[in-house]
């Protein structure tokens, strides 16, 4: 809880940088300097919030390197906010050599109260990243991490439903695990969604379905959802089936 109100603290900083000109930077500054007086005194919630804001930039500038070493402290400490920073550094090489295997050794540490540490584990575990490839071990922590409330894991568990990876092949099962992940506000889902409704698998096929889950889609800013979106309005025309055009209103 005290992190999520430095966070907290540190978004609204930020929003005043964006907003008020000179007098948002000097506010901003002077809770920066706050934070990093506080962490060099040894106040662990300090230490751990000029972590994540160096690594993931805000009111401080974005420098994952001097980020690691508050990182390290807190996270050896047991804080997990740390330990899944520190392991998506490890994982994404920044400011840090690559490492899979320290990454998932950080993502293990938090994983017993990090749904989104269980469903980077699951990754990992899907790519062969850092450990075996094991789709199975995949399935049972991207089931795992969902249970937990990881929109992101029910959609990567719908993804193994699809192809039949580690469990069994089912379209049913994977249409649940969109539909549970695009009401948790993941907006891949709607995508993968609008391909089963185009594919027509384990449902009717229906491109106006399809159509209209890639415009929900697009306008959550999903990947490579105007792509697809285009690919199902030209579907459309040359079945003589009305299409809106891209970036049109629905109707």
């Amino acid at each position: 809880m005290i992190f999520m109100r430095l966070v907290l603290i540190a978004a609204v900083c930020g929003l005043l940088v964006a907003k008020a000109g000179a007098t948002g930077v000097r506010e901003a500054a002077r809770v920066s300097d706050a934070y990093l007086t506080e962490a060099q005194r040894g106040n662990p919630g300090a230490g751990r919030t000029v972590g994540v804001l160096l690594a993931q930039g805000g009111i401080m500038a974005a420098d994952p390197g001097a980020a690691v070493p508050w990182l390290l402290r807190a996270a050896s400490e047991g804080d997990a906010q740390s330990a899944v920073t520190l392991a998506d550094l490890y994982s994404e090489g920044r400011g840090v050599e690559r490492d899979p295997e320290r990454a998932l050794s950080w993502y293990r540490l938090a994983a017993p109260v990090s749904a989104y540490a269980v469903w980077r584990l699951g990754q990992m575990f899907e790519s062969g990243d850092g450990v075996a490839y094991d789709p199975a071990e995949a399935a049972r922590l991207f089931f795992d991490a969902a249970q937990r409330g990881s929109a992101a894991a029910s959609n990567s568990l719908g993804n193994l439903h699809v192809a039949g990876l580690g469990v069994a092949q089912d379209y049913h099962a994977a249409h649940d695990c969109y539909l549970k992940a695009a009401s948790g506000g993941y907006p891949d889902a709607l995508l993968n969604l609008a391909g089963m409704y185009y594919h027509g698998l384990g449902v009717e096929r229906s491109y106006k379905k399809a159509r209209d889950l890639a415009r929900s889609a697009a306008a959550q800013n999903a990947r490579d959802a105007m792509t697809f979106l285009g690919e199902i309005e030209r579907k459309q025309l040359e079945r003589g089936e009305p299409a809106l055009e891209i970036g049109s209103g629905s109707r």
